[in-house]
């Protein structure tokens, strides 16, 4: 499979949508638009490279977001924008390098969040602002060296776990 499954009918309905082991390297902004009421998406273990901003616009009622295992370099700054009940978010074994200021940025919800297993070597000033009810953080197997200012993780006011390795 290297493209998403579009029978608009069928799949106004769906909350639980696994598509893993597959070939599709893109979610583009059309992507998962007939998927409206999901609240469980897994999308692991595929060929992802990139994710389009807007791709998750209409999931409105996602909570829970597995990208693990993937091969996902970049986050951009829209691209979770309307998922303002997101949750948990899984972006473990990616090769991520970066993470930008407001990547996470309208994520108050969210309580879980892996970063680990990355190719993470910096992280910006405000990558994690708004995450307010963040609980646990998993930044550890990245390429993290030092973090480059003492206010990254200011905000996380809930923050329980915090798993970190610097080399």
């Amino acid at each position: 499979m290297t493209t998403f499954p579009t029978a608009k009918v069928m799949m106004a309905n769906v909350t639980q949508l696994r598509i893993t082991g597959t070939l599709i390297w893109k979610v583009n902004e059309n992507s998962l638009s007939n998927y409206p009421s999901l609240k469980w998406l897994y999308l692991n273990k595929n060929k992802i490279q990139k994710i389009e901003d807007g791709a998750f616009a209409r999931l409105y009622n996602l909570q829970v977001l597995y990208l693990s295992n993937n091969k996902i370099q970049r986050i951009g700054n829209g691209v979770f924008s309307s998922l303002q009940k997101l949750m948990t978010l899984y972006m473990y074994s990616n090769k991520i390098e970066r993470i930008a200021d407001g990547a996470f940025a309208d994520l108050g919800q969210l309580k879980l969040l892996y970063l680990d297993d990355n190719k993470i070597e910096t992280i910006g000033e405000q990558a994690f602002t708004g995450l307010n009810k963040l609980r646990w953080l998993r930044l550890d197997e990245n390429l993290l060296s030092t973090l480059d200012s003492p206010k990254i993780f200011e905000g996380l006011t809930n923050l329980r776990t915090l798993k970190l390795e610097l080399y």
